[in-house]
C-alpha cells in the first residue's frame, strides 16, 4: 500500500515486520507436550516427540505394549500394567515383568506365551484312557465302553446312567442340561454358560479376555463384568471418557484428550493451563504516528489516528486524493503529515475554502488604502479604493491639486479645485482615476444564438458562431464564418437578399431521414434535411422540444416569457427567461430615469456631468438634472 513519502506492507498469515521479514515464532511453552520439542515453520510448527508420545502435539502417551508390538508370542494378548515413562532401555523380560502383562492364546503359556502347554500333564482323560497332547488342544482316546471328551460317559442309555450314579435321568445332566439317548450311550445338551459331559462346568467369559485399557473381568453365569479403570467407560471399557467435551481450554486453545483427564496447547499471546492468561502484545512505539494499540489475543491492533492508515499507522494517507477543497473557492491542495491544507483563492476562508468572505476585510488588504481611502470590493473577487479629496493612486498614495498630468483614465474628464482632482467617468467605469471595470454588461447575457460574450470596458462584445452576425449575433448572414458581429457586416447582410431554397420544389420531405446531408434542403424552412446535416450553423440541433417537433425555441428565446419546454441546457435554458429578474442597482443621480425607461427596447446610454445626466434615447440627446428627473 502506497502512502505520502512512505509504503505500508501487508503480510500474509505467519509473517511480520515491516518488510514482512520476520517469520512469526509460532511455537509457544504448551506446543509440544511431555518434553516434546516444537520447531517452528512457516504459519505453523512441528514436535518432535519424545520416546513413548506421539501425535500432532505429542498428546498420546503409548503404553508399554504399543511401545513393544512384539511382546507377546503366539497371538498372545498383551495388556499394559504401568506405562514407561523414562528413556532407559529394557529387555523384553523386564518390560512383561515389571510393566505388561500376556493373556495366552489356548495352548500357550509362559510370561510371553513362548512355552506349548503339555495338557496331558494333568491327566485330564478318565477310566484309562490314553492322552495325545497337541499344540492348543489334547485327545483321550477312549476305553471300550466309554465316550465322551474326557471319556468319563459310559456307554449305556440316560436310564442306566442315572441308576448308577444314583439320580434321576432329569438331573443326570447338571445345570438344567437335557439328556437324550445317542446311539449306544447317552448325550448331555447343555444350557448356555455351561459345559462338561454333564453340564458340570461353568463357562468362564473371561478366558476370552473380553475387558479393554486394562479393565478387570469378573465372570458370572453366562455373562461377564469389566471393572474399568479411571477414564474409561462402556460394556468393555473400550470409550476413553471425552474430558475435552465442555470445551475448558479459553482463548481458542487447543484442547487434548488425555486418560481422565486434558491438557491445553495455548495459541501464541495467552499461557496458563487452561490459556486463561492473554499475554499484554502492546509495547511502547507498538503503533507508530500516535496510533492507539489494542492488546487482542496473540496479536495487537492500532487504531490510526485521522490521516494515518496501516497495521501499525505507518502510513500517511495523501487526502488530497479526495479532493476535500472546495471548487470554487480553491486553487490547490497541499499534503501535510496526516492533514492538508486548502490554498483559498482572494474573497474565500473555511478548511475547505468554502466560506465567502469580503475581500475588503482581509487583514493583507484592509489596510492597502491609505490616507484615508476606502476598500471597495468590486466582481471577479477585486477590489479598489475611494479615495479621500486630493489623493489618488491604487492605493490613494498621491496627493495632486490639479489635472495638468491627465490621471484620468478611459475616458475619464478631470475637474480639478484648489487642492485634488475628480475624475467623472464614463458609464461602466469607476474607480479614483476611471481604471476600473465597474459593470459586467455581459451580465443581461446580450448575445444571441450562441454567441459568447466578452466583458471590455463600459461595452460588450459578442463572439458569434457561424453564420450569425450584428453586434448581438442577432442577424442571419449565410457568408460570416463566424467571430466578432460588427454593425458594418449587419448592414451589408441585411442589403443582402437572402432567398431561402423551395422546399417542395427539391423535394426535401423524401430527401429528409436518408442519411446523406443535402445541401439545398439545410435550412431551417426545410427542417435541416430532417438533421442529416451536421447542424454547427444552427444552435439548436441537439434541442429536445425542437427535435420532438413540441415548439420551435428558436423564435421563442428571451422573449420575456419563461417557455417551460425550453428550459434546459440543450435548448439554452430559453435564454434565461425562466430566471427570476436581476435586482437593478443605479447611481441616485440615475435611479428614477432607469426605473422609468428600464426594458423598453433601447439602449439608453449616458453620463453624468457634475449635477445633469445627458441621455442618448433614439438617438436624441437630453439633458436631466435632478429635479428634471
Amino acid at each position: 500500500m502506497e502512502f505520502v513519502n512512505s509504503f505500508a506492507c501487508k503480510c500474509i498469515s505467519g509473517f511480520s515486520g515491516t518488510l514482512c521479514q520476520t517469520n512469526d515464532d509460532d511455537c509457544t511453552d504448551s506446543s509440544c507436550l511431555f518434553g516434546g520439542t516444537c520447531v517452528d515453520q512457516v504459519n505453523g510448527f512441528k514436535c518432535v516427540c519424545a520416546p513413548g508420545y506421539t501425535g500432532s502435539n505429542c498428546q498420546h502417551r503409548l503404553d508399554s505394549c504399543q511401545q513393544h508390538p512384539d511382546l507377546c508370542l503366539n497371538s498372545g494378548v498383551c495388556v499394559s500394567v504401568l506405562d514407561i515413562n523414562s528413556n532407559e532401555d529394557r529387555t523384553l523380560n523386564q518390560v512383561v515383568k515389571s510393566f505388561a502383562k500376556c493373556y495366552c492364546s489356548k495352548g500357550f503359556t509362559g510370561p510371553r506365551c513362548e512355552e506349548v502347554v503339555d495338557w496331558c500333564a494333568r491327566a485330564p482323560c478318565w477310566n484309562g484312557a490314553t492322552c495325545l497332547s497337541f499344540v492348543n488342544q489334547f485327545e483321550c482316546k477312549c476305553r471300550s465302553g466309554f465316550s465322551g471328551a474326557l471319556c468319563d460317559v459310559r456307554m449305556v442309555s440316560c436310564h442306566a446312567a442315572a441308576t448308577a450314579k444314583k439320580t434321576t435321568v432329569e438331573e443326570l445332566c447338571q445345570n438344567g442340561g437335557t439328556c437324550s439317548d445317542v446311539g449306544n450311550t447317552h448325550h448331555c445338551a447343555c444350557r448356555p454358560g455351561f459345559e462338561g459331559s454333564y453340564c458340570q462346568i461353568e463357562t468362564d467369559e473371561c478366558l476370552s479376555m473380553p475387558c479393554r485399557n486394562g479393565a478387570t473381568c469378573l465372570d458370572r453365569v453366562r455373562a461377564y463384568e469389566c471393572l474399568c479403570p479411571a477414564g474409561f467407560q462402556g460394556t468393555q471399557c473400550e470409550m476413553n471418557i471425552d474430558d475435552c467435551e465442555n470445551n475448558p481450554c479459553q482463548n481458542f486453545g487447543t484442547c487434548h484428550d488425555m486418560v481422565n483427564t486434558f491438557h491445553c496447547s495455548c495459541p501464541h499471546g495467552t499461557e496458563g493451563l487452561l490459556c486463561e492468561i492473554n499475554v499484554n502484545d502492546c509495547h511502547k512505539d507498538t503503533c507508530l504516528n500516535g496510533g492507539s494499540c489494542r492488546d487482542k489475543v496473540g496479536g495487537f491492533e492500532c487504531i490510526c489516528p485521522p490521516g494515518f492508515s496501516g497495521p501499525r499507522c505507518e502510513g500517511d494517507l495523501n487526502e488530497c486524493t479526495s479532493n476535500p477543497c472546495s471548487l470554487h473557492g480553491s486553487f490547490d491542495c497541499v499534503q501535510l503529515p496526516g492533514d492538508y491544507k486548502c490554498l483559498c483563492r482572494i474573497g474565500w476562508s473555511g478548511k475547505q475554502c468554502e466560506r465567502r468572505v469580503s475581500i475588503c476585510s482581509l487583514p493583507k488588504i484592509a489596510h492597502m488604502c491609505e490616507n484615508g481611502g476606502t476598500c471597495v470590493e468590486s466582481f471577479n473577487n477585486s477590489y479598489y479604493c475611494m479615495c479621500q479629496k486630493g489623493f489618488s493612486g491604487d492605493r490613494c498614495q498621491y496627493k495632486h491639486t490639479q489635472c495638468n498630468t491627465n490621471p484620468c483614465l478611459n475616458g475619464g474628464t478631470c475637474q480639478s479645485n484648489k487642492q485634488a482632482f475628480q475624475c467623472e467617468c464614463p458609464i461602466g467605469i469607476g474607480g479614483e482615476r476611471c481604471q476600473y471595470d465597474v459593470v459586467n454588461e455581459c451580465f443581461s447575457n446580450p448575445c444571441q444564438h450562441g454567441g459568447t460574450c466578452q466583458d471590455r470596458l463600459s461595452h460588450y462584445t459578442c463572439v458569434c458562431a457561424q453564420f450569425w452576425n450584428g453586434l448581438n449575433c442577432e442577424v442571419f448572414d449565410s457568408d460570416f464564418k463566424g467571430g466578432v458581429g460588427y454593425m458594418e457586416d449587419v448592414v451589408m447582410a441585411s442589403s443582402k437578399q437572402i432567398q431561402h431554397p423551395d422546399c417542395a420544389i427539391n423535394n426535401c420531405s423524401a430527401k429528409a431521414g436518408n442519411g446523406i446531408c443535402d445541401k439545398e434542403c439545410d435550412y431551417a424552412e426545410c427542417n435541416y434535411d430532417g438533421y442529416d446535416c451536421s447542424y454547427k450553423s444552427h444552435i439548436y440541433h441537439s434541442c429536445s422540444a425542437v427535435r420532438s417537433h413540441v415548439v420551435d425555441c428558436n423564435k421563442l428565446f428571451q422573449n420575456g416569457v419563461c417557455d417551460e419546454a425550453c428550459m434546459d441546457e440543450s435548448c439554452l435554458y430559453d435564454g434565461m427567461d425562466c430566471l427570476p429578474e436581476p435586482k437593478r442597482t443605479c447611481d441616485l443621480l440615475y435611479e428614477s430615469y432607469c426605473s422609468n425607461h428600464y426594458a423598453d427596447g433601447f439602449c439608453d446610454q449616458g453620463k453624468k456631468t457634475n449635477n445633469f445626466l445627458l441621455i442618448k434615447y433614439k438617438n436624441e440627446v437630453k439633458y436631466y438634472s435632478n429635479e428634471k428627473i
